[in-house]
């Protein structure tokens, strides 16, 4: 499912939008939220979390004034920071906003009134890249919710019998889980120093034999029998790093 939020400050206009998108054909069901009111767009997300695709109107009065200003922008620079997953679609009828989006991260503007065609192009380049970035998450089943966890933000995984628990740079999640499982999902930048321990090899400051030091401030654990292979894998994912750099120098 995709959820998608629709904002303009015009009640008629944002609901013509609405029923264009959910024309659509995105190959998933889509769980449409309308507003007219910035700080309304702002609780939502604060409450319910970010939409997968959000429509900005450009052109709308800042809050506390009566105004028209270029408050879309302003609101996405704020509610969207970098880092964020969702994906935005601005729509305005003022030609001369098509430069200044481009002060934040968008994917995708709209003229209005807006046409199928377009709309059909914004939504296929914003679902794209939602698919795309799904790699770069770790869906974890934690209580009755499941949580969807950066994976760069991921420092170890421990396992702790029927649950593991995932320290990342936010904090400690557990989650109903095998290790096993999460190894297979995980991307490469991860080493098995222990059959308990995944660890994340770009937090790695120091290894040896026993332990792997990292910049947390933690220790990982190092078996007698993972010895040999993570430190070779730690030494491989430096290497490949420098390589990385020296590529993007040229």
């Amino acid at each position: 499912m995709y959820r998608v939020a629709v904002f303009d400050d015009d009640r008629r206009q944002a609901e013509a939008l609405a029923e264009l998108i959910a024309r659509m054909p995105l190959g998933a069901p889509v769980d449409l939220e309308l507003f007219t009111n910035l700080d309304a767009l702002a609780a939502f997300i604060a409450d319910e979390g970010e939409p997968d695709i959000c429509f900005m109107d450009i052109r709308a009065p800042l809050p506390g004034s009566d105004a028209p200003a270029a408050a879309g922008i302003q609101a996405v620079s704020r509610l969207f920071p970098a880092g964020s997953h969702t994906q935005v679609i601005y729509v305005t009828g003022f030609p001369e906003y098509c430069v200044p989006v481009y002060e934040t991260r968008h994917t995708y503007l709209l003229l209005k009134p807006v046409r199928p065609d377009q709309l059909q192009a914004a939504l296929a380049c914003a679902v794209a890249n939602l698919k795309a970035g799904e790699r770069d998450y770790l869906a974890l089943s934690v209580g009755t919710s499941v949580l969807r966890v950066p994976v760069q933000k991921i420092v170890y995984v421990e396992n702790m019998r029927r649950k593991v628990a995932v320290h990342t740079t936010d904090g400690e999640l557990e989650a109903y889980a095998k290790l096993s499982d999460l190894a297979e999902q995980l991307p490469g930048c991860f080493v098995r120093t222990h059959k308990s321990y995944l660890v994340n090899m770009g937090f790695i400051d120091r290894i040896d034999r026993k332990v792997a030091e990292l910049s947390t401030g933690a220790c990982a654990p190092v078996s007698r029998q993972r010895s040999a292979a993570t430190r070779e894998a730690f030494r491989a994912y430096l290497t490949e790093g420098m390589r990385t750099v020296e590529g993007e120098r040229r």
